[in-house]
């Protein structure tokens, strides 16, 4: 590496406000070469020179400066500015900017930036309690309050927002990300559900406020309006809250006699209403940070995931 580049420099701290022009002496060690990555203790900047020599763009975070190469150091990898609350770092990377408090899988956080504070969420009603001791789709929640950013990601799935508005959605527990604290949670029982099927229960999040779910790929949602629809267990991510799926089975006699088809257990849906499906099931090389499943109405509901 040329010794201009290797040399750490010390910058002025004005002027170096955002979208203005700094212009340097020609053969300042600072000037760098169009499309030349910098690198400082607290940022990182794309630096090119539009201007011809001597200007560069700015703006230059911290003080000690270190150029070097690498698409690593792209925009796109860079931390996204937004005022939004709830929203994509990158299609499989959530970030929250708390204020109000959220809820989220225990295990899902991967970044925090600021004073975060991460605490056990109790199961609250006694009904609830029951329902986590004799289900085996138990969703473990953490409570995540304080000031700054939060980055959630599980098993690098694709991350969709949900934004209910007077509306509920039933989720499955190794599908549900983060939502709202001031959303109303619950576990529902489904139709014809064992111990042999896993999905005993399914949790449906209701009333006003975002709900982030990631899915293994990227899913498909299918109208359950027009005809009967079947997805594995496995394999299904969210539905409309108004859906009451059964789960069924479709194994036969003669198909277990040779081994069977690996098809067990569906949920059958009907009804006007979605059900999003992830091209990929649990426990088919994939494992989540929760492990079960989960549930709310079609009404009102925005977000990437019906684009």
């Amino acid at each position: 590496m040329a010794s201009v580049e290797a040399k750490a420099t010390t910058r002025a701290k004005a002027p170096h406000a955002r979208g203005t022009k700094t212009v340097l002496p020609a053969g300042d060690p600072r000037i760098l070469e169009p499309g030349r990555w910098e690198m400082d203790s607290t940022s990182v900047h794309n630096f090119t020179s539009r201007h011809g020599p001597g200007k560069i763009d700015t703006p230059i975070y911290g003080s000690t400066v270190f150029a070097m190469k690498s698409d690593l150091f792209s925009q796109a990898n860079l931390e996204s500015q937004t005022t939004e609350r709830f929203a994509l770092q990158n299609p499989q990377l959530l970030r929250v900017s708390l204020g109000t408090e959220v809820l989220a899988v225990k295990g899902s956080m991967v970044a925090y930036q600021g004073q975060i504070k991460f605490d056990h969420e109790k199961t609250g009603s006694m009904g609830k309690l029951l329902k986590k001791m004799v289900s085996s789709d138990d969703v473990p929640l953490m409570r995540v309050s304080g000031q700054g950013e939060v980055f959630f990601a599980d098993t690098a799935g694709f991350v969709f927002l949900v934004h209910l508005e007077n509306d509920a959605l039933s989720v499955s527990g190794q599908n549900l990300l983060a939502f709202d604290a001031s959303l109303n949670w619950d576990l529902k029982r489904l139709k014809g559900a064992n111990m042999m099927t896993g999905g005993l229960f399914n949790m449906e999040l209701s009333g006003t406020g975002t709900v982030a779910l990631h899915a293994v790929g990227q899913p498909v949602v299918l109208d359950c309006a027009q005809q009967p629809t079947y997805v594995d267990v496995n394999a299904a991510v969210a539905w409309s809250s108004n859906l009451q799926p059964q789960i069924v089975s479709s194994m036969n006699m003669a198909s277990m006699l040779r081994g069977g088809s690996g098809e067990a257990f569906q949920y059958a849906y009907h009804g006007p209403g979605f059900v999003v499906v992830q091209p990929s099931e649990w426990g088919s090389g994939t494992s989540g940070s929760s492990g079960g499943s989960t549930g709310g109405s079609s009404g009102g509901l925005l977000g990437d995931l019906f684009s």
